[in-house]
């Protein structure tokens, strides 16, 4: 139970979303989604973000369910349209209280958001800086890894929280690295082509599916 006494099977489990032009973070009651309900039904709260520009553009939530980091950023949006302007950063979201707890600049264009398995740090993608950011939940500080590229987008870890994988670069590459040892273990990968996109791994397997999109950027 919580410190309320409400016993947690009896909470509601939370789904959240990140809501680019809206400004706003919406948090919604995942068992409120059924057929015929309406967008109030499952509403639990709007998180008001339009202090923070350019907007939202994804999120991770940290696997104890207390913390939520929002990238504000305008990512890869700004190559194909108009964006708000603003410098991103990082907005630590309470998931007890739903509400901001506090900021991070790490960047002008954070991307995906990956918490490693005790919620202690988070790995965070910077599509228009050469690195990834690794950050330190509880202090708000952040080491930045360098990759050698841009378009550094989305991150996955692994159901074991031993190895993650980064998609960066206009050529669909991805780096490989040691949750314990991001700088010392970074390991590219080959004979892959495209615009590197999402990314996540087979469960119980350190097998990654990696989503590569043809655009603009790449012909």
């Amino acid at each position: 139970p919580d410190a309320g006494g409400t016993p947690d099977s009896l909470k509601p489990q939370l789904g959240l979303t990140a809501d680019f032009l809206n400004q706003s973070l919406t948090v919604f009651d995942l068992s409120k989604l059924k057929p015929g309900a309406k967008r109030a039904d499952a509403l639990v709260k709007t998180i008001d973000l339009s202090m923070f520009t350019p907007g939202p553009l994804s999120l991770g939530v940290s696997p104890d369910g207390k913390t939520a980091i929002v990238s504000i950023s305008a990512g890869f949006l700004g190559s194909f349209i108009d964006v708000p302007e603003g410098k991103g950063t990082l907005v630590f979201i309470d998931l007890d209280k739903l509400e901001v707890a506090g900021s991070l600049f790490t960047g002008d264009s954070p991307m995906g958001v990956v918490f490693s398995k005790d919620s202690k740090r988070a790995f965070v993608g910077h599509f228009s800086e050469n690195y990834f950011a690794v950050v330190d939940v509880e202090n708000r500080t952040c080491e930045k890894i360098n990759t050698g590229s841009g378009y550094n987008e989305e991150l996955s870890i692994d159901d074991t929280g031993e190895v993650a994988i980064l998609t960066y670069g206009p050529a669909g590459n991805a780096k490989t690295f040691a949750v314990a040892d991001p700088k010392g273990t970074l390991g590219q990968t080959s004979g892959l082509n495209s615009d590197a996109a999402g990314v996540a791994f087979f469960p119980g397997t350190k097998l990654a599916y990696l989503v590569q999109a043809p655009t603009v950027l790449t012909g």
